[in-house]
């Protein structure tokens, strides 16, 4: 036991003495780390939730549903905007996409027609703008397994191997 204590201290005895000599490699091995990580965290943190621009014609009862839709999609950083913020907000580049919801939006799905949701994507950033076309899917089929259950007969069940 007490040859192993000897052997552990004269390690640390050298590796103080080593780190005292070397200061700069310490500092890039404590240094380094931290801004990998950062960059990690920075990345992760911005593609999660791209901005986009929500003009909403329509108020009704669907609409709202549609818009509760893309917020639980949690890929989106949604914004309210009239269509004139939307326009100008869009072409000045800070926004990933503008979704309208159309003013018949309720009407069109009560009669059972189509609706086309109008969604403007600036595809300057492949990956965010991939990104908003995977939720935007994910918002419909969401939506419609919400509102019109019979016509959605297959939903998926997720269950997470963690909680986060």
């Amino acid at each position: 036991m007490e040859s192993s204590l000897r052997v552990v201290l004269a390690c640390c005895n050298k590796d103080l003495k080593s780190a005292l000599t070397e200061r700069l490699s310490v500092f890039q091995s404590c240094v380094l780390p931290i801004n990998y990580l950062l960059l990690m965290c920075i990345m992760t943190l911005s593609g999660s939730n791209a901005p986009v621009a929500v003009v909403m014609q329509d108020h009704g009862f669907y609409a709202r549903q549609f818009f509760q839709a893309m917020e639980e999609a949690h890929s989106f950083r949604l914004e309210l905007v009239t269509p004139a913020q939307a326009k100008k907000v869009y072409t000045s580049g800070k926004l990933v996409a503008v979704v309208t919801i159309p003013a018949d939006f309720d009407q069109q799905l009560q009669m059972q027609h189509p609706v086309s949701v109008a969604l403007h994507l600036n595809n300057v950033q492949e990956d965010a703008t991939d990104d908003v076309r995977r939720a935007m899917a994910l918002t419909i089929t969401t939506f419609y397994a919400h509102a019109f259950p019979a016509q959605v007969t297959i939903v998926p069940i997720e269950h997470d191997l963690y909680a986060q």
